[in-house]
């Protein structure tokens, strides 16, 4: 396999990504290929990723921190297909890396395999919570595995081209992908067709007008940019420069990223002794709900089980209900993150009720607040913000970011809307600033070249969340051009209704549709397929 290069200049078919959308998708068409009549000649797939490492996505490669863990317990983050295998890597390659992790993530990862030794010494790590990286590191070993016997068995040919695609346009039957690399001149791929598998929209940015990101200004728009570990650098090295009433770390938003940054903040005195405060600014001023480990719980639901009771009603009563409900366990002090199976499956119950026009209007009106009302993070996570908390060190305030203006102490004043809706400034000054909020809308306005193209040139559409690409039942955007992966947030297809697709086993229960997109458009016929469970969520 050629991961530096590019021998040819034409391809069967171009995935544009090289993360999990991208694996799922090259595995998916493997499967699909092992299933045809031979060709005459292998199928050719090329795979631009715009980073050096291939096949392991940013949230499992090395630009993320190797102290990052799932966000759920293993069982639940793995696909079923995948489990085995990755059980088997799990214990074959433990020698090697439990001692790579434990050099890469110094105090925070041999903290974790204490806390860890009798899941990782025994191999049931079910109910752990494991670094992310981990699952890269298989998912490497799958892919090398998988395209050497794609190509000794005939099937295909993939070739790996690393630089970052700008441009997708039409030419002929097929299309030309233009891709910018750092060693050499533009180049021009030609491909039959296209699947974007480039994971999720760009991050919003909070960069005042005029103000460049990086560790000299204190304001980090990306925490992964070039990685986490040079953003946790630049931040020690910005807090210990500043005054001690001005150590104050402000971190904007409260997804994953941040629960990351804090989990390492816990549990790494070089970067906890440096800060005076950590201030966390997200609308809902609270982490995702804590995932206890005990056993799933049925949460009282009167105000859903009502509407059911009634038969159904709206979109709109739908939520109101589930905002209710999820309140009034969250003021009798019940476990949310326990009982995330039982309100989605009242969801579940509601849609069957609600009509195909309401269902619709649910998912690309209020879905993504459904999602944030119960999304859950494991107790590794939530148990370190929450000493954090309550020692003191944490502070986490309900608003929203109006603006950043300089200080006179060279730090940041924050200005906010609080969750009240009143104009607000904080308490005190920051020395850095890491931006972990939400992703940016998927228009023509776009920070990402190729989705900038794309909409441009009327190739693709947003859907009617902004949070993905509009597709038809192939989950093509286009003639040839198929979408997997974040971007098909707000998906709503007979087969396919969701208005999140970050998730890895949605990722994987969603590449067959495209493999199979893939292999009619390279005249392979179509496969009979037995109507399937819709997946929602």
């Amino acid at each position: 396999m050629n991961t530096r290069g590019l021998d040819r200049t034409e391809a069967d078919v171009a995935v544009i990504g090289s993360g999990v959308a991208g694996c799922c998708t090259v595995l998916s068409l493997f499967d699909r290929l092992r299933r045809s009549p031979r060709w005459d000649r292998p199928v050719d797939v090329v795979v631009v990723e715009r980073d050096d490492q291939a096949w392991t996505g940013l949230p499992y490669g090395r630009r993320s921190s190797p102290n990052a863990l799932i966000i759920t317990t293993a069982a639940e983050f793995l696909p079923a297909e995948l489990a085995d295998r990755f059980a088997a890597w799990f214990v074959r390659e433990r020698p090697r890396w439990t001692a790579d992790l434990a050099e890469a993530g110094g105090e925070c990862a041999r903290a974790w395999q204490d806390r860890n030794a009798d899941a990782i010494a025994s191999g049931r790590f079910a109910e752990a919570y494991i670094p992310r990286r981990l699952f890269g590191a298989f998912l490497q070993a799958e892919m090398a595995d998988a395209i050497e016997a794609a190509r000794r068995d005939g099937l295909a040919t993939v070739t790996v081209l690393h630089g970052e695609a700008t441009d997708l346009r039409r030419a002929g039957q097929g299309f030309v992908v233009s891709v910018a690399r750092s060693d050499s001149p533009v180049a021009d791929l030609a491909a039959g067709s296209v699947v974007l598998a480039v994971g999720s929209p760009p991050g919003r940015s909070i960069l005042p007008p005029g103000v460049s990101p990086g560790p000299g200004s204190g304001l980090i728009d990306d925490a992964y940019a070039p990685s986490f570990d040079a953003t946790l650098s630049a931040v020690r090295e910005r807090l210990l420069s500043a005054s001690p009433d001005g150590r104050n770390l402000l971190i904007v938003g409260a997804n994953a990223s941040a629960l990351e940054l804090v989990y390492v903040l816990a549990h790494d005195r070089r970067l906890s002794d440096a800060a005076r405060s950590v201030v966390v600014l997200s609308p809902g001023g609270q982490f995702p709900h804590r995932i206890s480990g005990g056993p799933e719980i049925d949460l009282p639901t009167p105000a859903m089980d009502a509407l059911l009771a009634a038969g159904g009603g709206t979109a709109l009563d739908v939520m109101t209900a589930a905002e209710r409900d999820v309140d009034a366990a969250l003021q009798a002090g019940l476990t949310v993150g326990d009982g995330f199976g039982s309100v989605g499956a009242k969801l579940g119950a509601l849609f069957e009720m609600l009509g195909t026009d309401e269902t619709r209007a649910f998912h690309e009106q209020h879905g993504m607040h459904f999602s944030r009302l119960i999304r859950r993070a494991g107790r590794e996570y939530r148990d370190a913000a929450d000493r954090m908390r309550q020692s003191g060190a944490l502070l986490h305030v309900a608003g929203a970011l109006d603006r950043l203006e300089p200080a006179s102490n060279s730090g940041w004043t924050l200005h906010y809307r609080s969750s009240d809706g009143s104009s607000r400034t904080a308490d005190r000054s920051f020395a850095a600033v890491v931006n972990c909020s939400g992703f940016e809308e998927v228009d023509a306005a776009s920070s990402s070249p190729l989705i900038r193209s794309l909409v441009r040139s009327g190739l693709i559409e947003p859907n009617p969340t902004r949070r993905g690409i509009a597709v038809d039942e192939t989950l093509a955007a286009s003639e040839g051009i198929f979408v997997v992966g974040p971007l098909l947030g707000g998906v709503f297809t007979s087969q396919i209704r969701m208005w999140h697709v970050e998730n890895v086993r949605r990722i994987h229960s969603i590449a067959p549709h495209v493999a199979e997109s893939l292999a009619v458009r390279l005249g392979l016929g179509q496969e009979p397929r037995e109507q399937e469970d819709r997946h929602a969520g």
